[in-house]
This record gives structure tokens, C-alpha cells and sequence, in this order.
């Protein structure tokens, strides 16, 4: 399980990280809970945690100012 609350590190970086993990351990699952999923599943990862509180669209649009509407995260979702 990978989980993300903000900071520095870019989509690329976890990218990264979870091909090597899916290089060393095929067999495991990779559960994300951060940043837009359809990057990240091309890299390996193959299960999502959606946070239910964060499924209100005026609460994420507070948590996430400027950024992409909640239907983007749930678009990326569904692909």
C-alpha cells in the first residue's frame, strides 16, 4: 500500500518505485492511495484505495485548490 498526504515527490519518482517493486515481487499487490491512477497502473500498480471523504466535490475542491476537478481523479478512475 502506497499512500500520499502532499510533499515533494513527483508521479514519476512513484512510478519508479512501484516498477521495481513489481519487477522484484510479480506476484504482489500494489494498492495505491495517491495521485492519479492510470500513470502509476501502467508502471504496476493494480488496485486503488478512494478515501470516501474526498469523494465530496466541495470538500476536495478545499483540499485540493486549483488542482483538477474531482471528476478528472474519478475519470482516471474508471479507464
Amino acid at each position: 500500500m502506497l499512500q500520499g498526504g502532499g510533499g515533494t515527490v513527483t508521479a514519476d519518482i512513484i512510478c519508479d518505485i512501484i516498477s521495481q517493486i513489481h519487477r522484484i515481487y510479480p506476484d504482489c499487490a500494489i494498492t495505491l492511495s495517491l495521485g492519479e491512477y492510470e500513470q502509476m497502473y501502467f508502471a504496476g500498480a493494480n488496485r486503488y484505495s478512494l478515501h470516501h471523504m474526498a469523494a465530496d466535490k466541495e470538500h476536495f475542491e478545499r483540499l485540493h485548490p486549483g488542482e483538477c476537478p474531482l471528476t478528472t481523479e474519478w475519470a482516471a478512475l474508471e479507464s
